[in-house]
């Protein structure tokens, strides 16, 4: 009798891990203010777009978008592109805080939309004086402040007042 035998064959089966990798999960931040300029004089300190001028005044200085362009000379009009002034008080006056700013100029119309923001972990006050001119002051620890004022053109207003509040983010307070 032939007998029948099943051969079994030994089989070594080797065990694979998988490793997959996984793709990073942080994105990568750009600087906003990557090129840009630096403007440091008289304890003023903030950052402005490559592109754009900068005139010196005895106020302080004026920058204008490399597109900005104006009519009128009593009230003058932006017709493109925006222009920021930057300006300080050099006399100290701590009783002048962003809580008790008044909601009023000495010398021009009324202030509206007056209100209380955060910048850089300082508390501002940020208004409009018109539908295209906006204004924000900074309050220094020594009781002088910095007001930033953008006047832009209605048609590149989008635009005007994302480059004005990233400027906003550069300027050094104390």
């Amino acid at each position: 009798y032939q007998g029948s035998h099943k051969k079994t064959a030994k089989v070594a089966v080797k065990s694979q891990s998988s490793t997959t990798s996984q793709p990073s999960t942080s994105a990568t931040t750009t600087d906003p203010h990557a090129g840009w300029k630096v403007y440091s004089e008289n304890n003023l300190n903030f950052k402005y777009p490559r592109d754009w001028s900068l005139e010196e005044q005895t106020v302080g200085p004026i920058l204008r978008s490399a597109d900005f362009a104006s009519k009128g000379l009593q009230s003058i009009t932006v017709t493109s592109g925006a222009s920021i002034m930057v300006s300080q008080t050099s006399i100290p006056n701590s009783d002048i805080t962003a809580e008790n700013y008044q909601s009023s100029s000495l010398y021009g119309p009324p202030f509206f939309n007056l209100k209380t923001k955060t910048i850089n972990g300082h508390k501002v006050v940020q208004f409009n004086i018109s539908d295209d001119i906006i204004g924000t002051v900074f309050f220094r620890t020594n009781g002088t402040r910095i007001e930033v004022r953008s006047q832009y053109s209605k048609s590149n207003q989008e635009s005007s007042l994302s480059t004005y509040n990233l400027l906003l983010g550069t300027v050094a307070v104390n």
